[in-house]
């Protein structure tokens, strides 16, 4: 049986919401996007949100350094997501940091989502983002101190 909606349908619609939440500082909406616990990875590690104040502190973090440098706009596409099971998405999308007149700040660096139907919504249970080289970016997205296990399973629980 095929799910009535495409998984990049889905995915998509994720980014939208959660992009323009970020942009207009709702994080009400924002936060509705993920499911808790929540886990976020960057190359420094993965950090587990386990409560609804976790996600705010990384939200805030990450709108503070988009004031801070002058980040306008996040333009994020995805490339690729698909059903890994009736309940389970597996999305990639790329990010572009934009300044005033849609210059790019740094380099456009992917992310990796899983996405769970939890109690009939999509949210994002789990993120990993591959930012190489703004350190002071990574440092928003890890602001919270509670380090997730490091477990292959972890990105797919509920």
């Amino acid at each position: 049986m095929q799910p009535e909606t495409t998984a990049l349908t889905i995915a998509n619609r994720l980014l939208t919401r959660t992009g323009d939440a970020m942009r207009r500082g709702d994080f009400d909406t924002f936060q509705e996007c993920f499911s808790l616990p929540f886990i976020l990875e960057t190359f420094e590690g993965k950090q587990l949100h386990q409560t609804r104040d976790d996600l705010l502190t990384v939200f805030n973090a990450v709108r503070s350094y988009r004031a801070a440098h002058a980040i306008l706009d996040l333009v994020r596409e995805n490339v690729a997501a698909e059903y890994l099971d009736a309940q389970t998405i597996s999305a990639t999308h790329v990010s572009r940091m934009l300044q005033k007149g849609d210059i790019l700040f740094g380099r456009p660096y992917p992310a990796y989502s899983v996405i769970k139907l939890v109690k009939g919504v999509w949210q994002i249970n789990y993120c990993q983002y591959a930012v190489d080289e703004l350190p002071q970016f990574n440092a928003a997205l890890g602001c919270t101190k509670e380090k997730a296990p490091l477990t292959p399973a972890t990105p797919f629980t509920s």
